[in-house]
């Protein structure tokens, strides 16, 4: 889990850089385990969506794991939508 929690802990930081570095509207809700919970408008959903996938991959690049990360992102209206 410690391990998990690092990989939670770059990715977060990365993606919250950059949706600010891209001037998208995106806000942090949560974080829950191995998912990072974003609210934004409808039209930015997919950019977010990719963009968090993007950073999960590059931390497990960045911590230099020995497995390849692979970042899966949903979009729903609700938490309970994409479960």
């Amino acid at each position: 889990q410690a391990g998990e929690a690092s990989i939670m802990k770059v990715a977060v930081r990365e993606a919250v850089r950059r949706l600010r570095e891209e001037r998208i509207e995106a806000s942090l809700i949560n974080v829950v385990h191995d998912e990072m919970i974003f609210l934004c408008r409808k039209e930015d959903a997919e950019k977010v969506r990719r963009i968090t996938c993007e950073c999960i991959e590059w931390a497990g690049e960045y911590l230099k794991l020995n497995c390849p990360m692979k970042g899966e992102g949903k979009i729903g209206n609700d938490w309970l939508a994409v479960h």
